[in-house]
């Protein structure tokens, strides 16, 4: 590492009677001394124009610079945060699945077909699916063939009906 001092000689007001940031000086009313600027090395030494002095290049120091700031609306970020990843646990623990049922009217009364779509735990799915298709047939076999009461048939209309509308 070769650090080099690069030093522009300038005279006149800095209005150091104010508070500036160094890297925003007010130079309004600086005139430069020199065409060009000083170039010193580590350990150099150079006399600025006019007999105004010396300048000196004596060592170089490491430093760190640490930053302390305080958001107030970094707790209300987090809770957020947390409170969407606690709304997102439970998807991984609830199985998805859907059932369809379809019943149409046959020369021997209905036909009734089921479907089925398991987005996870499709082995388990399965075995839930045999067991909702057996309950559906012992619920068929119960039900009147003619006359009233509840079969399939009106149920499957009344979920084909739209919400608010009465079912025929």
């Amino acid at each position: 590492m070769n650090p080099l001092l690069v030093v522009f000689p300038s005279a006149g007001d800095l209005h150091a009677d104010r508070a500036q940031s160094v890297f925003t000086l007010d130079h309004t009313d600086l005139r430069p001394l020199a065409d060009r600027p000083l170039l010193l090395p580590l350990g150099g030494t150079g006399k600025l124009p006019g007999g105004l002095g010396t300048v000196s290049f004596t060592g170089v120091r490491q430093y760190t610079v640490l930053t302390l700031a305080r958001d107030p609306g970094v707790p209300v970020v987090l809770a957020a945060a947390v409170l969407v990843l606690l709304g997102l646990l439970p998807s991984l623990y609830v199985t998805r699945r859907r059932v369809w049922a379809r019943s149409t009217a046959t020369d021997q009364g209905a036909r009734v077909e089921l479907a089925g779509l398991a987005l996870q735990g499709k082995a388990a799915f399965a075995d839930e699916f045999a067991e909702l298709a057996a309950e559906l047939g012992r619920q068929l076999d119960r039900s009147p063939r003619s006359g009233g009461g509840d079969t399939l048939d009106g149920v499957a209309e009344d979920a084909e009906a739209p919400a608010g509308s009465p079912s025929g």
